[in-house]
C-alpha cells in the first residue's frame, strides 16, 4: 500500500511540475481498491513508453547498418563490445543507484512510521530530527572529503579547474620551453586549488562529526539524568539508531556510483579529451605527473598513482625485482 501511494504521489506531483528531486512526498491515505487500478495504469503507460522506444532504435539501427556496405560481423561485435561497456554499464549503474536509493527511502518511512506509532513526545520527536540532520550532514561532507581524495588519487581535478589554463603562449621556434614553463605553473595552480578544497573538507566534515557528537551525547546525558518528559525508551533509541544505519548506508550508496561513475571510469567524460596545437592529446583537467618533486624526468601515470598512496608496509622477503 506505502509503494502505491507512493507511485501516486510522484505522478501528481510530475504532473504539477513540482520539484521531483525532494526526499520527501505527502502522504496519501488511500485505500488499497482505489490505488490499484491507477498503479497498474501508470506502470501499462511507462512499459508501452519503454516499448515504443525500442521498437523506434531498432528500426534506426537497422537504417544504418543497411547503409554500411562492408558491414561485417567483426565491426558488428566491435560496436556492442563498446556500447556494453560506455553505454549499458553506465546505465545498468544509473539504474542499480535508483534501485537502492527506492529502498532506502521506503525503509527510512517505515522507520518514522514506527516511530511515531511509540506517540513519542515533541522532546522524543526533536532528538531523532536533530539526530538525523546532524547525521546526514556528517556522512555527506565526510563522502564529499573520499570524493576530493579520490580525485587526486585517480588523477581527475574538478572540472572547474579547467578554466585554470585557458590562456596558453603562442608557439614559435623556442616556445616549447616557454610552453613547459607555463604548463608547470597551470599544474601548480591546479594542486594549490585542490590542496585549499581538501583542507576545507576536512574542516567541514570534523565541524560536523562533532557537531553530531554533542547532539548524541547530549541525548544520552539527559536520558541519565532522568530529566521529566525527556527520557528514551529502548524501542525509540533502536528505531533512531536504526535510520542513522540508513543515512549512512544511502549517502555510501550515492557517492560509491560518484565515484565508480566520474572518476574511476569517467562515462561521463568521455570527450574531454582535447588536441593541442602541436596536435597532441591532451587533457587539461589532469594533474601533472611530475610537479610532485618537480624533477625533469615525468612519472607514468601508474607511478603517480602508487606515490599517491603514500608509505606502504611490505612484509620481510616479499619484495622482488622483476
Amino acid at each position: 500500500m506505502q509503494v502505491q501511494s507512493l507511485m501516486l504521489t510522484q505522478h501528481k506531483l510530475t504532473m504539477n511540475d513540482t520539484d521531483t528531486t525532494s526526499k520527501t512526498a505527502t502522504r496519501m491515505e488511500i485505500d488499497t481498491e482505489d490505488q490499484q487500478i491507477p498503479c497498474e495504469n501508470l506502470l501499462n503507460e511507462h512499459l508501452q513508453k519503454m516499448k515504443r522506444q525500442i521498437e523506434y532504435y531498432e528500426k534506426e539501427l537497422d537504417e544504418k547498418q543497411s547503409t554500411f556496405i562492408r558491414f561485417t560481423s567483426t565491426i558488428q561485435e566491435t560496436i556492442e563490445i563498446h556500447v556494453q561497456t560506455y553505454g549499458i554499464k553506465p546505465l545498468e549503474m544509473e539504474r542499480d543507484l535508483k534501485l537502492a536509493l527506492v529502498n532506502y527511502d521506503y525503509d527510512a518511512e517505515m522507520l518514522q512510521r514506527e516511530y511515531f506509532q511509540e506517540q513519542p513526545n515533541n522532546y522524543q520527536i526533536e532528538v531523532a530530527r536533530c539526530l538525523s540532520t546532524a547525521k546526514a550532514e556528517v556522512e555527506k561532507s565526510k563522502q564529499t572529503l573520499l570524493e576530493l581524495k579520490y580525485r587526486v588519487f585517480y588523477n581527475k581535478p574538478p572540472d572547474s579547474f579547467g578554466s585554470v589554463g585557458t590562456l596558453m603562449p603562442t608557439l614559435n621556434h623556442d616556445g616549447q620551453r616557454r610552453f613547459s614553463k607555463h604548463e608547470k605553473a597551470i599544474q601548480r595552480r591546479k594542486l594549490d586549488l585542490m590542496t585549499v578544497q581538501i583542507a576545507e573538507a576536512e574542516t567541514k566534515f570534523y565541524h560536523s562529526l562533532k557537531r553530531f557528537d554533542h547532539e548524541l551525547a547530549t541525548m544520552w546525558k539527559t536520558y541519565r539524568d532522568l530529566v521529566k518528559n525527556q527520557g528514551m525508551t529502548t524501542t525509540l533509541t533502536n528505531l533512531i539508531e536504526n535510520r542513522l544505519k540508513n543515512i549512512t548506508d544511502r549517502w555510501r550508496e550515492i557517492y560509491n556510483y560518484r565515484i565508480n561513475n566520474y572518476i574511476r571510469n569517467s562515462y561521463d567524460n568521455l570527450d574531454s579529451i582535447n588536441t593541442n596545437e602541436n596536435g597532441q592529446k591532451s587533457n587539461n583537467s589532469r594533474f601533472s605527473s611530475f610537479l610532485i618533486i618537480d624533477a625533469i624526468h615525468q612519472f607514468s601515470e601508474k607511478q603517480l598513482q602508487l606515490l599517491n598512496r603514500g608509505p606502504i608496509y611490505v612484509p620481510s622477503c616479499q619484495i622482488s625485482i622483476k
